[in-house]
């Protein structure tokens, strides 16, 4: 946690940490959960890719659950094929606002029968599409809690210090990785540098 010069933002951390934040918070539409009933809110993505939080209501909406490998096929089916779009413009507008993308092998490992299985994970489009509903919806809190002064418990994290080399190679995407500066938590809003978002809020998971 990064504490606030301001007394008040203190208090407000350490009431967050005493009594954490409602669970209707931490639910979106967006979800590739276990079927189950959530409370949700409407999340809108603008011409230039700005996510805006559109409406908060009391109600449910029913989840279904896709694997990965059921929305793979199901991408150019309703709702994934709208969907889609929107999200890529919500990655452009964190592009041009300095994002960065870390593209780093990641392994998936199981033991099954006794016998270890390591299993390289790709970057697929519905990984992407996942990755970028979670940000969208958690820019899109972060904004509105930042209009309605809500206390939140924002993640930053400042810009990169130095001078990295530019390129898509391993040994690039590790230089920019080292480079980073670590996240913190903030309870007033602040940039986090790495996803190019002037508020976030970590308020779901895929």
């Amino acid at each position: 946690f990064k504490k606030s010069d301001f007394k008040i933002d203190n208090e407000k951390l350490k009431m967050l940490l005493k009594i954490g934040l409602p669970s209707s918070v931490q639910q979106v539409v967006v979800s590739f959960y276990s079927p189950k009933y959530i409370s949700a809110c409407s999340i809108h993505i603008d011409t230039d890719g700005v996510p805006t939080l559109e409406k908060i209501c009391a109600s449910n909406v029913r989840v279904e659950r896709l694997t990965y490998e059921d929305a793979r096929l199901r991408m150019n089916e309703s709702p994934l094929k709208e969907i889609a779009p929107l999200l890529e413009r919500f990655k452009e507008y964190r592009r041009k606002n300095g994002a960065l993308f870390i593209r780093m092998p990641e392994v998936h490992i199981a033991v099954r029968d006794n016998d270890i299985h390591i299993e390289p994970l790709e970057i697929t489009p519905e990984r992407e599409l996942v990755a970028n509903a979670m940000l969208a919806a958690g820019a899109a809190v972060a904004d509105f809690a930042v209009k309605n002064e809500i206390p939140m418990p924002f993640a930053a994290q400042d810009p990169v210090d130095e001078e990295v080399s530019a390129g898509e190679t391993l040994s690039a995407m590790y230089q920019l990785r080292r480079a980073c500066t670590p996240g913190y938590i903030s309870v007033t809003a602040e940039p986090h540098a790495g996803l190019g978002l002037s508020a976030y809020v970590r308020v779901t998971s895929p």
